[in-house]
């Protein structure tokens, strides 16, 4: 249990990650068509956008860079974003890393991360539920 909440508790809260507001903020800017949730083609799509030097990772930096233009709500909460999808701690996000949120957010497996997938998501790792807009 101590190991838990020192790998998994104590890093989350620090980072951010607990953080609904902001987790329904970048949801609702990666869900571009407004559905149920959060497929690989708007993941990659918005990927795309904010990897500005094309090298298959987004920095925080390059976050900063092109949250303004594409992410206007998460304007100062680029290192909580870049932190909360950077599963290898790598210190950016790369496409090995939207595939392993899949698998952890995804919890139907269907292809799709509902709100109601981060919902749960969340609550696994900050230790209680807690609910959206």
């Amino acid at each position: 249990m101590l190991l838990y909440v020192c790998l998994i508790l104590l890093p989350s809260a620090a980072l951010g990650l607990c953080d609904y507001a902001t987790v329904w903020d970048f949801f609702n800017i990666l869900n571009a068509n407004n559905d149920t949730g959060i497929d690989r083609a708007e993941a990659y799509a918005i990927f795309g956008v904010v990897d500005l030097n094309n090298d298959t990772r987004i920095t925080i930096p390059e976050a900063q860079a092109s949250f303004p233009q594409v992410a206007p709500a998460l304007v100062g909460k680029e290192g909580q974003i870049v932190n909360f999808l950077d599963f290898n701690k790598d210190q950016a996000i790369s496409y090995d890393d939207i595939e392993e949120s899949f698998g952890r957010v995804d919890l139907g497996n269907d292809g799709i991360k509902s709100w109601d997938d981060y919902k749960i998501y969340l609550a696994k790792i900050c230790g209680s539920a807690k609910s959206g807009s």
